[in-house]
């Protein structure tokens, strides 16, 4: 048994899946790996009953969730295997992203010495960009708004260590022992801001050092390098973004007044985008807003502990 637990969530991308275990098992640095599997129906199951993916130095496990959990339930399952497991570190990403063969260990060299809440690795898009939806966001916001985020000119001069209060679920490295003293990830969030919300607990809440580590570099695989926007995103997504409005009013709830007002301010920001920018479904679009403004109002779940 290794140190180390990565743990890939999956749903019916059985294709990103296999290419995202033969990445995990090349690791120069040794990991077990465990696929949490939303129950997939695109013969995931089965490919991992029916194959030897262990390695000599990467013992693969696959549990299946039994319904679609979300990645929220998926990443909040996994992670508590890990802690019940006896696993002292805890690697997560999703099944479509690809890291470099030395990701892990540079995430190590930097544990090695380094007290710290969760890693992050550099996301980086098929291109070779930073990838927008992965962005870190910076602890000491700079006044330049644009560089509130992790930029390429973070990433010039060498290996170093960036602050950091929130990432996403894309290689992020937890000591286990963080996770039993902060809790799991929402599950209820099913999906959208259970990552931001989960890191900027630990960041935050529990002010604990957070830091992206430039280079540990993993690759993902998203189908455009645009980010999220409910002005601009295309009709049939529209749906999606209920769990984002509705997400982001707990997250924000949870920092008293100052917070909730700056989701008011999100809120009004999106509305006017959408007003200016839309090309369609402008009603609809609003809609999802206003919806989830009340609805996430009533929105309260718990925090899971181990």
């Amino acid at each position: 048994m290794n140190d180390i637990l990565a743990v890939a969530v999956t749903y019916n991308r059985l294709a990103m899946l296999r290419e995202c275990i033969s990445h995990l098992n090349t690791q120069t640095y040794p990991c077990d790996i465990l696929i949490v599997d939303n129950a997939s129906t695109d013969g995931t199951e089965h490919w991992a009953a029916s194959s030897d993916l262990s390695t000599d130095d990467h013992k693969v496990f696959y549990r299946n969730t039994g319904f679609n959990s979300g990645g929220a339930g998926g990443f909040n399952f996994g992670m508590r295997a890990a802690c019940e497991m006896g696993y002292k570190y805890v690697w997560i990403m999703d099944d479509d992203a690809f890291p470099e063969s030395d990701c892990l260990e540079k995430l190590m060299k930097a544990a090695e010495n380094t007290d710290f809440g969760f890693l992050s690795s550099i996301v980086k898009w098929t291109d070779g960009s930073i990838c927008r939806m992965n962005w870190q966001r910076k602890l000491h916001l700079p006044k330049n708004r644009a560089e509130h985020h992790i930029t390429d000119e973070d990433l010039k001069g060498g290996p170093s260590l960036i602050p950091v209060q929130s990432a996403t679920f894309v290689s992020l490295l937890f000591p286990a022992d963080v996770i039993r003293r902060v809790g799991l990830p929402i599950r209820e969030f099913f999906i959208w801001c259970d990552d931001i919300e989960f890191t900027r607990r630990i960041a935050l809440k529990y002010s604990m050092p957070c830091y992206a580590v430039t280079d540990s570099i993993i690759i993902h695989h998203t189908a455009n390098n645009a980010g999220t926007d409910l002005s601009t995103d295309s009709a049939d997504r529209i749906p999606r973004y209920n769990y984002a409005f509705r997400n982001e009013n707990y997250m924000y709830r949870q920092y008293g007044l100052k917070g909730f007002g700056y989701y008011i301010l999100v809120c009004a920001y999106n509305i006017f985008k959408i007003l200016r920018n839309a090309p369609d479904n402008k009603l609809r679009r609003i809609g999802v807003v206003v919806r989830n403004f009340f609805k996430g109002l009533f929105f309260n779940p718990p925090v899971e502990q181990l």
